[in-house]
């Protein structure tokens, strides 16, 4: 099978089953998430609660890019540096 340039990755069956196992994954995580709303509002009827749910679905999203946000500007600095030392915090 022979793909346009742009689309090169697709030549190798390993990277197709790969993307289509990601595809299939994402559209379940979709899924999810249209059910568990419309859960929420078919039990409470709330549209705060509605919101809230779907607020607070990205709470560990945020708290990891608080964490992991910096760390690869520290370990960068790290890198290149001339003795080795560890990924460190970025100090304030």
């Amino acid at each position: 099978m022979t793909f346009p340039s742009g689309l090169r990755a697709l030549d190798h069956r390993d990277y197709r089953i790969f993307f289509a196992g990601q595809a299939v994954s994402l559209v379940g995580t979709w899924m999810q998430q249209v059910a568990q709303a419309w859960l929420v509002l078919s039990l409470t009827n709330s549209p705060l609660r509605l919101g809230l749910v779907g607020s607070l679905s990205f709470t560990p999203v945020l708290l990891l890019a608080i964490v992991g946000g910096p760390s690869p500007t520290a370990c960068r600095s790290a890198a290149s540096s001339s003795p080795p030392r560890r990924c460190s915090p970025p100090r304030p």
